[in-house]
């Protein structure tokens, strides 16, 4: 199996190489501005604001699978396995592009997790050429291993990655993060789930390393303004995750092309 942990133990400084700015809180700063002398949120695990978790994946785990890959931000954790194309069932059979479905599977199972399978659902239907395959199925089951808060974030990063490993053509992959309003107005970027459970707003982005989001998820209430700082806030943190797929995926074709 190819196992790959990002090495990088504060993103925060991949974010400012990337882009150049820093975020906090509910906006996008120059880093030459004052951010220093604001007071910094405090969280339990002592991240700043804009900080995601260690993030790690793991690939080619199950030897069942077409491709799958297990996606981690901290503790949370989940499984990916995709199978197909495959010929599909008369009664689901669409005659211009492949069926694709998602089946969520967890130690619960709730109305959130219906609409976490929809969303993976349709970011699968969005990032695959599923027209090159008509009358056909594609099947995705996704395992929730822990869950420690941005658990559809890390779905549809898993998701993702094990497309990647099958060898499905796809457009471009699809990035995810997730962040949360407190009751304070401060945004926290990777949540906990003790975070996320008393947030006033949780947030959810799957975007394709094209720009395109695929998945724009809101649960709570909180104001456009609000929403527009986290989508930036959001954005620029999927940038360090699209580099880590390169990089994870460009490991695995490399292993695979030594001589046995």
């Amino acid at each position: 199996h190819t196992r790959l942990w990002c090495e990088c133990e504060c993103v925060h400084d991949l974010f400012l190489l990337l882009s150049g700015t820093r975020i906090c809180g509910q906006c996008t700063m120059d880093a030459s501005s004052d951010y220093e002398d604001e007071a910094p949120v405090q969280r339990e695990d002592k991240r700043v604001a804009n900080e995601l978790r260690p993030f790690a994946c793991e690939l080619s785990l199950l030897e069942n699978a077409d491709g799958s890959a297990k996606f981690a931000f901290g503790q949370s954790q989940v499984v990916a396995s995709v199978f197909g194309p495959r010929e599909v069932p008369a009664r689901m059979e669409l005659v211009d592009r492949a069926t694709v479905e998602v089946h969520w599977k967890g130690a619960v199972q709730s109305n959130v997790h219906v609409r976490y399978a929809k969303s993976i659902e349709h970011m699968v239907n969005a990032v695959v050429m599923v027209h090159e395959y008509p009358r056909s199925h594609i099947s995705v089951v996704v395992q929730e291993v822990q869950a420690d808060g941005s658990v559809l974030a890390c779905a549809l990063n898993a998701v993702s990655l094990a497309l990647m490993d099958s060898g499905i053509p796809i457009k471009a992959p699809c990035v995810a993060a997730c962040g949360v309003y407190t009751n304070d107005g401060d945004f926290l970027l990777d949540p906990t789930d003790k975070e996320q459970q008393s947030a006033q707003a949780v947030v959810t982005i799957g975007r394709s390393a094209k720009g395109a989001y695929h998945v724009q998820d809101l649960v709570g209430e909180c104001s456009t303004h609000q929403v527009d700082a986290a989508m930036t806030t959001l954005e620029a943190a999927t940038k360090p995750l699209a580099m880590f797929y390169a990089k994870s995926i460009e490991r695995r074709l490399s292993k695979e092309s030594l001589p046995n």
